[in-house]
């Protein structure tokens, strides 16, 4: 899978270094496990999608989250991404709107030794103020417009990474904060991640 990204241009050492630690099996649905390691989306044991490793790794290389930093996740999902943020950053927050999926999550962290990461159940694009600013911020789910409380959370210097648009047109943006001006890019376009922070696994064919 690693040889595979860094063909494919993934070239953030760390990220892959990452993606190789992290046992994307664990993060499956028993009966998708065969297809843990291909590049494809996959479905979990709550019916979230487990996001494919490219665009999981196009993400986290456009976030470049620092190892002494605050990061914070909007959407765990399986958990699958939280575990290789805890991987690149020593703090890592994570919010979830659906209360069992963020409950698995956490223990499935948990199982994997990843103590240290705080999984909230709460809605997602409210982000976590309290414990803001944020060094850098992960939405794994698509948006529909631009996602200004995440990026009031977000410290100087610090990056905001989110999907903009729903089926194929999405585009990954990374926004950040430097010199008290925020600058904005398009990392890359097309399809990225499913059109709802919830969506029907896929199963293996």
């Amino acid at each position: 899978m690693v040889q595979r990204l860094r063909k494919s241009g993934i070239r953030d050492a760390r990220v892959l270094e990452a993606m190789g630690e992290v046992p994307r099996h664990v993060f499956v649905a028993r009966e998708n496990r065969a297809s843990a390691y291909q590049d494809t989306e996959v479905g979990s044991d709550q019916g979230e999608v487990v996001l494919s490793p490219q665009a999981v790794a196009l993400m986290l290389q456009a976030l470049s989250p620092p190892r002494k930093g605050r990061v914070l996740e909007v959407g765990v999902r399986s958990g699958y991404e939280t575990a290789l943020l805890a991987e690149l950053s020593d703090q890592v927050f994570a919010v979830e709107s659906n209360r069992k999926v963020a409950d698995a999550a956490k223990q499935r962290l948990i199982g994997l030794g990843y103590k240290r990461v705080q999984v909230q159940a709460r809605k997602g694009l409210g982000g976590c103020s309290e414990t803001a600013p944020f060094d850098a911020i992960l939405v794994t789910f698509p948006v529909e417009r631009f996602p200004q409380t995440l990026l009031e959370q977000v410290g100087e210097g610090g990056r905001l990474v989110f999907a903009l648009g729903a089926g194929p047109e999405q585009t990954l943006n990374r926004v950040e904060k430097v010199d008290g001006r925020v600058r904005s890019e398009i990392v890359a376009t097309g399809r990225m991640l499913p059109a709802s922070e919830a969506g029907k696994p896929k199963r293996p064919r």
